[in-house]
Formats: structure tokens, sequence, C-alpha cells
């Protein structure tokens, strides 16, 4: 069954950062403590810290991942996906006018 869930790459990673983050986080909270300092914050607290780091850290990876629009199928048999492109993002130049958008060869 663990083998089957962590069979993609992406799942591996994720299992990883998430183990990463609940053992650093149980380590960073014994060894940080000290009798001068204020005492270590409770295992409720460690937890919800955590998740919401793990939480900032998918919503990162998410927004990395590009987006595309329905594909459209072209009179002449061609398919084109476009790429949505992000709020702010610029758009590449234009080509000037009078001239003919290169073509690629399939």
């Amino acid at each position: 069954m663990i083998r089957r869930v962590l069979a993609s790459p992406f799942r591996r990673s994720l299992a990883a950062a998430l183990l990463g983050v609940v053992l650093g986080g149980s380590t960073a909270s014994t060894t940080d403590a000290s009798p001068d300092g204020p005492p270590p914050p409770s295992p409720k607290e460690s937890v919800e810290q955590a998740t919401q780091h793990l939480l900032r850290a998918l919503e990162l990876m998410l927004m990395a991942i590009p987006r595309y629009a329905p594909p459209e199928v072209l009179e002449n048999g061609d398919i084109i996906i476009r790429r949505i492109r992000p709020e702010g993002e610029d758009a590449p130049p234009a080509a000037p006018e009078g001239t003919a958008p290169e073509r690629t060869d399939i």
C-alpha cells in the first residue's frame, strides 16, 4: 500500500517535506527550551504552526505550476493549447505588422 502511494515523485517529495516538518518541529521544541527564556510552545501550537507552514509551501508550489486553457482544434487539424498568464505577467512581444508567424514543422 505505501509503495503505491509513494509511487509518483510529487507524492514522494510531499511526504518527505511533511516528515521533515513534523520531525524538525518536534526536535526544535525540545532543544530550544532554556531556563531563562519563554516556555516552549505546546504540542498543539507546534502542530498548528507546522500545518500553516506546510499549507503555505503547497500554495507556493501550486502557484509555480503553469495553467493552460482547454485545447482548441483548428480547421486544418492543428491543436493549440494556450498557456494562461497570471495577473501581472507581461505578454511576449508581438510580431511586427506584415510578418508571418513562425511555423513549426512536426
